[in-house]
This record gives structure tokens, sequence and C-alpha cells, in this order.
């Protein structure tokens, strides 16, 4: 493996996997609301509000992912270890976010919030691993990688 190898998929991949996470996230979060004997239409009604309200909120969250994921996963090469690493971060940053502005004391459990952010942040990390393979054969074609040697 070459230092220089992409192992992550760049800034746009990184963007498109956090809008994927929130998209695969609102639902998930919006799970309660159906079988809450009430009304469970509103959470149908609400979904685009819900992933704005998610985007925004979440936006810190996928920051910490990001540079988090840059920082222990820049030199690994093996993609099911990023989408782990993002499930976890997504995992603990979202719950030190819910309790540092209070928002763990209202709404639905932070628990619940925490494993929903944890399985739609590996989604979107998953999402992007295809990315992955496109920086490294275009790096390799435009001559910044050595080419692979056929055994």
């Amino acid at each position: 493996m070459s230092s220089r190898e992409p192992n992550t998929p760049g800034v746009v991949g990184y963007g498109i996997g956090a809008l994927a996470s929130c998209a695969f996230c609102t639902p998930l979060v919006l799970i309660p609301a159906l079988f809450d004997g009430e009304a469970p239409w509103i959470a149908i009604v609400f979904l685009p509000l819900a992933f704005a309200l998610i985007v925004i909120c979440g936006s810190p969250v996928a920051v910490v992912g990001v540079l988090t994921m840059e920082l222990v996963c820049r030199r690994v090469r093996w993609q099911p270890a990023h989408v782990l690493v993002a499930s976890i971060a997504g995992y603990a940053a979202t719950a030190v976010y819910l309790r540092v502005t209070g928002m763990a004391t209202s709404g639905p459990d932070a628990t619940f919030i925490a494993g929903c952010v944890a399985v739609a942040a590996g989604f979107g990390r998953a999402l992007v691993i295809p990315m992955v393979d496109s920086r490294r054969a275009r790096m390799t074609s435009d001559g910044f990688l050595p080419r692979p040697v056929d055994r």
C-alpha cells in the first residue's frame, strides 16, 4: 500500500455519506411515533420537517464523525473497518451532543436516537465505498500511484 493511496471517499464522498445518513436516520427516528396510539400519521406528515431538523442538528455530529474517520481510518484499506468506525463515532458523538445540548432529557430516548444515528452513519459510510475505489483508480491512471503488479 502506498502512503498516498486514498482510503477515504474524499470531501464530496463524506458530504454524500452524511446526507444519506440523515435521509436514512429520519424514518428510523420516527418509528416510535408510528406505533404511538394517538396519531401515527403524524410521523409521515412531519417526515420532511424531521429530515431538515436531523440535517441541522446532525451537522455537528457529522463533522465530528468525519474528522474521526479521517484521523482513525486514513491508512486503513479495509472498508468494513471504516463502516464500523463511522457507526461507533456516530453513536458516541450523538450521545455526547444530546447530553451537552440538553436534548437528552426531552423527546425520544437518547440511547434510541444514538443507536439510530449509529446505524445511519454506518449506512452512509458503506454507501460511499465505491467512491474510494474510484479515487484509487483515478489516482493510479493519473500517475500519482504505482500501477498494481499482476503476479
